[in-house]
């Protein structure tokens, strides 16, 4: 059983880390009170990452730069994601258990923090 201390700890390092601009990447500008404003999982600005404001990331959608901040997800797997949606489109957690190097425990660290619309 993962305890709270280790998901607050978890949580905080991947606000961290979406606040964190890449290099050579710009941050783009969009109040907090604005991104909040959606009702839904969507983001209100193009470019920003849903996981910043404590929204989930629709996998479907997302960019390769939003799937890579995702626990156990770096470039080649975020690559594989996007590729794969190209023929498919992911409908549940499992579906990402295709993904190679996606397995059991990716998908609970992944389970609070992507949709799937």
């Amino acid at each position: 059983m993962i305890s709270w201390l280790r998901v607050l700890i978890g949580a905080t390092l991947v606000v961290a880390t979406c606040l964190l601009p890449r290099h050579g990447s710009t941050v783009p500008s969009v109040s907090v009170s604005q991104a909040m404003a959606a009702d839904d999982n969507s983001v209100v600005c193009d470019g920003c990452n849903p996981l910043v404001f404590g929204r989930k990331l629709n996998v479907n959608t997302a960019p390769r730069e939003h799937l890579e901040l995702l626990p156990n997800i770096g470039p080649k797997r975020a690559q594989v994601i996007v590729s794969t949606r190209q023929h498919m489109v992911f409908k549940t957690l499992e579906d990402l258990d295709d993904v190679r190097g996606i397995g059991p425990k990716t998908l609970r660290q992944l389970a609070p923090l992507v949709v799937f619309e």
